[in-house]
């Protein structure tokens, strides 16, 4: 299933998980089904994995998350959805345990920010009030 989610096979995805395939599996190299479909922009098998449950925590054998892998791949899209499915915003999504919003300062990584910035209001403020946060104590 993990080749498919990753090359965007949305309808492979979809009859794999009828079939009992498991949302949530790591395959050899130690990343989950979510995570390839991020990584690799296949934002049609990210929106069928979320709403068949998948987790948005895992993370890799390498230490990145699923957001974490949106976030450093600028993939938006899947950014966007990953946090609308209620993702913790403080959950670590780098090895290095650091939160979505500073990684992306971190890195500059314009486009994700904004993106960030985008979605306050559809999770009450918080991933606001974490960028200035984070901003001001990266001044």
């Amino acid at each position: 299933m993990h080749k498919a989610a990753g090359n965007g096979h949305t309808q492979i995805v979809l009859d794999l998980l009828r079939h009992g395939a498991e949302v949530n599996s790591i395959d050899n190299g130690g990343y989950s089904t979510l995570f390839r479909a991020v990584a690799n922009g296949s934002k049609d098998v990210v929106e069928v994995l979320l709403a068949h449950g998948a987790r948005c925590d895992l993370k890799s054998s390498h230490g990145w998350s699923p957001v974490g892998a949106a976030t450093v791949e600028k993939r938006t899209d899947s950014l966007e959805l990953t946090i609308k499915s209620r993702t913790d915003m403080n959950t670590p999504v780098d090895p290095k345990g650091s939160s979505i919003w500073r990684f992306a300062i971190e890195e500059n990584l314009v486009s994700v920010q904004e993106t960030l910035d985008e979605l306050t209001p559809h999770t009450d403020g918080h991933l606001l009030s974490g960028g200035i946060e984070v901003r001001q104590q990266m001044i």
